[in-house]
């Protein structure tokens, strides 16, 4: 093993010129999402990371963009769709949309980003490069387009017509307007035409359908990762009945399938079968730059989910096949994860171990990091009423008295002067920031950081010390959020409508219907 340091210089010097991979031990938790903010500074390059499960990739996403709030990291999750292969299930609409946010911020983004991903989404091929970007419509103010041509390049690229747009990927007609909620956009856009002239665009609230502000300019790009092109359609066709007759199929259910296909029809399923519609998938690794970062969080459990992954793959295809259903090969679909470990092998690569291991390969850099585990359970012991907040207090001296720079992150400004008050009979002032400092700085610390983080650590290093008000006063008990109800509404006429039902005015957004 070649121990190549104990600092994140040292750090950054060996990713630059190691050419297979580096490991990176001793760090768990925040630390890495710090680390992560600085190698991507300082190495000026795109991260792509890798994690074992969507709730750790959560939290690293999070910690960076509080690590990088004075920096504007572009950070860029691509979610998973967690549900079984070769199931006639339609994927989550939401999770559709933003996959194909983060593959076309991916190819567009000015800055690049750092893209954050699980090992059970990289297995998973995507929608070719070129599809997406020959979907996307650029569509401007002023300018003429074919109306009924982009209603239905909509229902080609996944969109649902429902009454009200309330969700990605939904679209709406009334009149001269379409309301339309694109995968890109934070809030759905009213598109009004006179003709096949764009006379307005602005954005709107899903919530009570009020417009919001007015925008020049909108980029539409697909819902699903299934599009289909009706130009391509007798080419999918033919695709779908070879692979049906080698499965043995019936001929009137291959027939019915290639006519819901022909119909644009986004059935339950249909993603199981990307491969008949698109028939040269890409990767993520194909959506990256050369110069991108490969990272891996833990790789002991990427490696033990991607296996665990290939067998429920290999499981379900074989049930699917034996039962008569329409379905085609994992390899079609999927990464293996030898695959990917090659893929991974060819260019440097960043790995997060714990603790060293035996193995031999690559340059090992093993960073020290102090956990805030002792102060947490002093400040849980409790002690005399007017001293319970020593422990903080002496913890904040002792990181100054070291060079340190010492932080509390807390939630809200309002939290933050409480703590003030709190801390002041031990002659501690604090100063409160409103993002992390971009520069360690101990002259200018103590100080108290808005936002959210997932832990604390003092890093000799860096010059930081940073605990979080979870740390200092225990975890605060969240309410789960009420699930969304997916209830769509139905078209309705006039005859339909009653006195004091809810109507959708174009201008004035929900009111009452008057008979």
């Amino acid at each position: 093993m070649k121990l190549m340091g104990h600092s994140i210089s040292d750090l950054l010097e060996t990713i630059k010129h190691e050419q297979g991979r580096v490991n990176c031990t001793g760090l768990s938790g925040a630390e890495r999402a710090y680390l992560l903010t600085r190698a991507y500074l300082g190495l000026e390059r795109p991260l792509f990371v890798v994690c074992a499960t969507a709730k750790e990739a959560e939290v690293i996403a999070s910690d960076i963009r509080f690590f990088s709030q004075d920096h504007h990291i572009p950070v860029i999750e691509f979610p998973s769709y967690d549900i079984l292969p070769f199931k006639p299930v339609a994927y989550h609409p939401q999770t559709a949309c933003k996959r194909i946010e983060a593959l076309y911020r991916i190819l567009t983004d000015a800055e690049p980003p750092v893209v954050i991903t699980t090992i059970s989404a990289l297995l998973q091929k995507v929608i070719p490069r070129e599809v997406l970007s020959w979907f996307a419509e650029y569509i401007v103010a002023g300018e003429e387009i074919d109306r009924d041509g982009l209603v239905q390049k909509l229902i080609q690229g996944g969109y649902q017509e429902t009454v009200l747009v309330e969700d990605p990927g939904d679209f709406a007609i009334r009149g001269g307007l379409i309301d339309v909620y694109p995968p890109l956009y934070s809030d759905p856009i009213r598109i009004e035409f006179f003709g096949d002239t764009v006379e307005s665009i602005r954005t709107f609230s899903a919530a009570d359908q009020r417009s919001l502000k007015p925008v020049s300019e909108v980029t539409l790009v697909p819902a699903a990762e299934t599009v289909l092109d009706p130009s391509e359609m007798d080419q999918i066709a033919e695709r779908v009945r070879k692979q049906g007759e080698a499965l043995e199929m019936a001929g009137l259910r291959i027939e019915e399938t290639i006519e819901r296909l022909r119909d644009l029809d986004q059935f339950p399923g249909i993603g199981g079968l990307i491969s008949l519609i698109h028939p040269s998938l890409d990767t993520l690794f194909d959506y990256f730059p050369k110069e991108a970062l490969p990272v891996l969080v833990d790789p002991g459990a990427i490696e033990k989910l991607a296996l665990e992954t290939e067998e429920a793959i290999t499981k379900n295809y074989l049930s699917a096949s034996s039962d008569g259903k329409l379905c085609v090969e994992p390899e079609a679909l999927y990464l293996t994860w030898s695959e990917v470990d090659t893929r991974l092998s060819h260019r440097p690569h960043l790995v997060f171990r714990m603790i060293p291991v035996g193995d031999t390969a690559g340059a090992t850099c093993n960073l020290t990091i102090e956990r805030n585990d002792l102060i947490t359970q002093q400040l849980r012991a409790r002690g005399e009423p007017e001293e319970l907040l020593r422990p903080l207090a002496d913890w904040i001296e002792r990181a100054r008295e070291n060079g340190l720079a010492p932080h509390l992150v807390c939630g809200t400004r309002k939290q933050a002067q409480r703590i003030e008050e709190l801390l002041m009979p031990y002659g501690i002032h604090f100063q409160v920031l409103d993002a992390f400092p971009a520069q360690a700085d101990a002259e200018m610390a103590p100080s108290i950081c808005l936002g959210e983080l997932s832990s604390g650590f003092v890093w000799a290093e860096g010059g930081l010390a940073i605990i979080t008000e979870d740390e200092v006063f225990g975890s605060k008990r969240r309410l789960a959020k009420a699930a969304k109800k997916e209830a769509r509404s139905s078209w309705v006429t006039f005859e339909d409508l009653k006195g004091g039902d809810l109507v959708v005015h174009v201008e004035h957004g929900i009111g009452r219907y008057n008979g």
